[in-house]
């Protein structure tokens, strides 16, 4: 804003120095072009060329300022949203925190598509919805939460075996955790979630086998903890 004004003041500055210097001996300037005549003194035609390209200047500038205000404008706008979004997050775990899962999934899920990771949203809501008792809507969720973010595939998975492990459903959670391990063989979560899977399960042969397989990935204090408890199952 400043340059706009400070750039006319000083063309004519300029000029005004420009035509000091030639007071004595203005000169002559005599201009033809198609068929029109442009009669100036030296001075005047320099003082006219600089405030031209001064406008002209002030004029390009302001018209790749217009250009880019749209772009500009839209940028605030999402950035906007995005930090509503985060908001929203953080009331809706504040709500899960305090035990009302019904308000807790209904903040996850209200601005979850300004969200930049909606799979999160959804993971969370999914927890509340479990909370709640309402097994659809959870594996909803889940699926959802897969969609959102591939990337997090490990997290979702997770997180199913976790809420269907906590329902009865052990077959469904350790096919889950199953499908985690195939790639991350150490993936310390699935490993402890399997063990305990496979305890509450009563599955003592399948636990047996299980435990080499977690040597090195849990703390030998659990893993002492599960092998007594398998061999006593066994016996």
């Amino acid at each position: 804003m400043i340059r706009w004004f400070i750039l006319p003041a000083l063309a004519l500055a300029i000029g005004g120095l420009i035509a000091a210097n030639l007071a004595d001996d203005p000169g002559y300037v005599l201009i033809q072009i198609a068929g029109y005549t442009v009669e100036s003194s030296l001075a005047g035609l320099v003082l006219l060329t600089v405030v031209c390209l001064t406008i002209a200047s002030v004029g390009a500038s302001l018209i790749g300022k217009g250009v880019r205000l749209p772009s500009k404008v839209s940028g605030i706008i999402q950035e906007r949203r995005a930090e509503d979004a985060r908001k929203q997050l953080h009331l809706g775990l504040r709500e899960l925190a305090a035990g009302r899962f019904d308000r807790a999934e209904m903040e996850l899920l209200r601005r979850i598509s300004d969200s930049s990771e909606p799979g999160s949203n959804y993971l969370l809501a999914a927890e509340a919805a479990h909370r709640q008792d309402h097994s659809e809507r959870r594996d909803e969720y889940l699926a959802l939460a897969d969609q959102a973010s591939p990337q997090n595939h490990a997290a979702v998975l997770l997180k199913r075996a976790e809420l269907w492990g906590q329902e009865g459903r052990n077959a469904d959670a350790l096919q889950s955790v199953n499908e985690i391990l195939s790639t991350q063989a150490r993936h310390k979560p699935a490993q402890a979630l399997k063990l305990s899977l496979l305890q509450a399960s009563g599955q003592w042969q399948e636990l047996k086998a299980a435990l080499p397989q977690a040597r090195g990935v849990l703390p030998q204090e659990q893993l002492l903890a599960v092998t007594k408890a398998t061999r006593m199952a066994l016996l």
